[in-house]
């Protein structure tokens, strides 16, 4: 059984308290290397919610004995909290998931490639709105309001109490945190988990949370829109990560209207779609300048 789960709305310090207590009282006494205790923490938060079959051929798997020990151990979860930023309600064990991806690759890849941290975090939600897309434009033209380029700049980082697709602003936080948390533990393997979500979540002057979305475009794709959109055409297309094409057909299976029709993206389609990828970015990037 499940352990219980805290009651909405909890803050980013009871999240970054959740994580410190499981850390220094389950995952370092048993593993006493930084980076083994880091891994299994983010492993045994995200379990829950993605431990599935997909997410194990993607992900590093767990030691089954330290999560059953872990979930018996603990008697209070912090699922999810307000972001301190945008008071939108970011759920842990999704950043937990994409960081646990990141961690596991050790940071980006090659230019313009892809790999299991990208699909773990902000990869995989790309593919669920390239889906929604489909679902709305197949066999029809692609002109207007429903233009790749248009449809993406429109509708990405949404609402998710008034959109009905997937790539929400909430999820743009949670795939912007991962990166950059997991990047700051791969730069130092002597920084533990809770001190850099407190470095993180409470910086010095500008940075950390208050920058999330200029630092996660400068470290993921080098703080280059071409980069940014020819990565997310490779995202929605490549096929030289076995991992990720198979998990990437898996995820559209499952999300498209009409499965028996459904056609592998089209190069010219997916170039517009990404257009709009790096136009949403970039706004994104331009408000938080105005954030306090």
């Amino acid at each position: 059984m499940a352990p219980p789960t805290t009651t909405p709305p909890a803050t980013v310090d009871d999240m970054i308290n959740f994580v410190t207590n499981f850390y220094t009282t389950i995952a370092q006494p048993k593993y006493s290397d930084v980076a083994d205790a880091n891994l299994h923490t983010m492993e045994w938060i995200r379990w829950k919610d993605y431990g599935g079959f997909a997410f194990q051929r993607l992900l590093s798997v767990p030691y089954m004995d330290f999560i059953s020990k872990a979930d018996a151990a603990v008697t209070n979860r912090v699922d999810s909290y307000t972001d301190p930023a945008y008071s939108i309600q970011v759920h842990t064990p999704h950043i937990m998931c994409s960081m646990n991806g990141v961690f596991d690759d050790g940071g980006p890849p090659t230019v313009f490639s892809t790999n299991s941290g990208d699909f773990a975090g902000w990869g995989g939600d790309w593919c669920g709105f390239y889906a929604n897309w489909w679902n709305l434009t197949a066999g029809t033209e692609k002109t207007g309001a429903n233009a790749g380029n248009v449809f993406a700049a429109t509708n990405l980082a949404s609402n998710p109490a008034t959109s009905p697709y997937d790539f929400h602003m909430r999820d743009w936080i949670e795939d912007a945190d991962a990166f950059n948390i997991a990047q700051l533990l791969v730069k130092d393997a002597t920084l533990t988990l809770p001190t850099a979500l407190q470095q993180y979540y409470h910086p010095t002057g500008k940075a950390g949370y208050k920058t999330r979305f200029q630092d996660f475009y400068n470290g993921r794709f080098g703080g280059n829109a071409n980069t940014a959109a020819t990565t997310a055409t490779s995202m929605l297309m490549a096929i030289d990560n076995i991992k990720i094409a198979a998990g990437r057909q898996v995820f559209f299976n499952k999300k498209v209207a009409f499965k028996n029709s459904f056609q592998p993206p089209d190069l010219d389609d997916t170039e517009s779609f990404s257009l709009g990828f790096v136009t949403k970015f970039l706004a994104l990037i331009a408000a938080e300048k105005l954030l306090p």
